[in-house]
């Protein structure tokens, strides 16, 4: 209730400051408020609704961890083999998201809401990240997933290659089984199990992402809290990184629709020039690991 009552021109440094340290114990968090704060205040100064200086520009932001945890080729392979073993017939909707985000690297909210084909009204766009473009069976014809909202609001076209297009289409096929018929009128590639219409979230997985890490011993106490080495999120850096270390920064940040390459080099592994020389890694950054050597 700090700021409830008062006007911009009476906020000044002291304020902004008296509010970080209320949040000081979830920093994050005071970083991300005072963020909004400073939106505020720009809004108000391009309309012309105050003429100060802002107040937030002159507070430091508490030091961010950046978290720049990748799976390694060998980690990479064991999720592949098992999630597209298998093992798929028995989850493919989330089976099918794991690999996925392996393979193309989107974040979490944009996979989770990917339509098999594109909405006819506006309803349905808002409701949606993106679709499947119409071509995206015809394996003689580049194909794409078309993003109409990313989290830098540019919208974005993701190659589909053969690995990931063959992974959809059976993906498709798994909604006409009798265990999975529930799901073939759903729009959505992965729909929510209670309510088709609406797409999966984070919470609705959580259980799911958990087990799997456990099946793998890819949990650990951090803090006095179980963490997982594999989510969506860690899918997204490690794709980033393999591209970075084959292809460069500059072809990673673009791959993962930074808005530059700083981004990509302050939260994802980005190896130094001299160890992108390197044979034994998978056929590309979407391909079956051919290369990688088998752990006896």
């Amino acid at each position: 209730s700090l700021f409830k009552d008062l006007k911009l021109k009476d906020c000044t440094v002291m304020e902004v400051e008296a509010l970080q340290q209320r949040l000081k114990n979830t920093k994050t968090l005071a970083n991300d408020v005072l963020r909004v704060v400073s939106v505020v205040f720009t809004w108000a100064k391009k309309h012309e609704k105050y003429d100060g200086a802002n107040p937030v520009r002159s507070v430091v932001k508490y030091r961010e961890n950046k978290i720049k945890v990748k799976l390694s080729d060998i980690e990479v392979k064991t999720l592949m083999d098992h999630s597209e073993g298998k093992a798929f017939d028995y989850d493919p909707r989330f089976l099918g998201l794991c690999a996925i985000s392996i393979r193309i690297g989107k974040r979490c909210d944009e996979l989770y809401g990917i339509r098999w084909s594109a909405p006819t009204t506006e309803k349905e766009k808002e409701e949606c990240s993106g679709w499947l473009m119409d071509n995206w069976r015809n394996e003689n014809e580049k194909s794409y997933v078309f993003l109409h909202d990313t989290k830098n609001r540019t919208p974005e076209r993701v190659f589909i290659d053969q690995a990931t297009r063959k992974l959809l289409l059976r993906l498709e096929r798994s909604r006409f089984t009798e265990a999975n018929k529930h799901f073939v009128k759903s729009p959505y590639l992965f729909p929510m199990k209670r309510d088709i219409n609406r797409p999966i979230n984070y919470s609705s997985i959580k259980k799911k992402l958990l087990a799997l890490n456990k099946k793998f011993g890819w949990t650990y106490e951090y803090d006095g809290k179980i963490k997982m080495k594999f989510t969506i999120k860690i899918s997204r850096k490690t794709f980033g990184s393999k591209i970075a270390s084959k292809y460069g920064t500059e072809m990673a940040s673009r791959k993962l629709n930074h808005k530059d390459t700083k981004v990509t080099k302050d939260h994802y592994i980005v190896p130094e020039d001299s160890e992108l020389d390197i044979e034994n890694v998978w056929s590309d950054n979407v391909e079956r690991f051919e290369n990688i050597k088998k752990v006896k």
